[in-house]
């Protein structure tokens, strides 16, 4: 975006020449051809027009984040609804999260035993979204921790300052990303995390991928900038989870019918194995010729012989 008293910006042209657009003398005018200084009108015309697109962009972004804060509210009652029921659904969100794409492969079988436990998740984004948001993991008692709560938080903040001022993201400052997440409190000899190392997140930092888990994840705050699981629990599974639940069924079903046509081909192959095979042969008699079985026995050895 072009502002006064910044450094003059300039153009590459197809020659390797540079032309200068804040700065350009009337000598210089003067020694450009025609078409060049054509070309320079419609170049400062181009950046203008989309300096003004970025003015709508910014006012885009906070009307928005505006209406997004609005509908979070309406759908907090139905949300608080929807956690009622269920609590009755026993290991819901165990299912939800276990039968994820890409959540399921990274909780191993010791932590599926742990979310059994869970019976309730909250997500909750604050007043203006774009501040970040909080999720809580609710738990049963359970062999593994003490915790009944635990909160990984995720906020977003101007790297100038460090407390709660009110200060939003979509004034047009640069913010820095901060996550916390609650301190597990474990039970004697039951913590089942590794040594933690600076573990990637999906599909951004590859390096140590294959060490992550989902509980490594929650105790992890060193990419808050690029926490692909947080927004998957944010954007997918807090406002979809019955399309994740019944994901499981369908695998399920699928499953079972891979199972049946496995079945039924190896039927097949038994059938093929049972006896002599049937032959059509057509006999000549008196009312036509009609079409009569005939089993045609298998060569043996005798008759190869002979």
């Amino acid at each position: 975006m072009s502002k006064s008293g910044s450094s003059p910006r300039k153009i590459k042209r197809v020659d390797d020449s540079v032309i200068n657009f804040d700065s350009s003398s009337e000598e210089e005018d003067e020694e450009m051809s025609m078409e060049e200084q054509e070309k320079k009108r419609n170049l400062l015309s181009i950046e203008k027009v989309e300096d003004e697109m970025v003015v709508l962009d910014v006012a885009k972004s906070k009307e928005i984040i505006q209406i997004q804060a609005k509908y979070n509210k309406l759908r907090q009652p139905l949300y608080d609804k929807r956690s009622v029921a269920i609590k009755k659904v026993p290991n819901f969100w165990c299912n939800v999260i276990c039968h994820h794409p890409e959540l399921g492969p990274i909780v191993p079988e010791v932590e599926r035993d742990c979310l059994t436990f869970l019976t309730n998740i909250d997500v909750k984004f604050f007043e203006n979204v774009d501040d970040g948001f909080s999720i809580k993991f609710f738990f049963d008692k359970n062999p593994f921790f003490h915790n009944n709560v635990l909160v990984k938080k995720i906020q977003l903040r101007p790297i100038d300052n460090v407390a709660d001022d009110g200060k939003r993201a979509s004034d047009g400052k640069k913010f820095k990303p901060n996550s916390t997440s609650t301190a597990i409190d474990w039970k004697p000899g039951k913590s089942f995390l590794k040594s933690q190392q600076k573990l990637s997140l999906l599909g951004k930092r590859k390096k140590d991928v294959g060490e992550m888990t989902l509980f490594s994840w929650f105790t992890n705050n060193d990419f808050p900038f690029d926490d692909d699981i947080a927004e998957i629990f944010t954007n997918e599974l807090w406002p979809n989870a019955m399309k994740y639940y019944y994901n499981c069924f369908e695998e399920n079903d699928e499953g079972e019918e891979e199972e049946f046509m496995e079945e039924a081909e190896e039927q097949e192959e038994d059938d093929d194995d049972d006896g002599p095979i049937p032959i059509i042969e057509e006999v000549d008699d008196d009312d036509g010729r009609i079409p009569i079985p005939i089993i045609e026995e298998p060569d043996t050895d005798d008759d190869v012989a002979a």
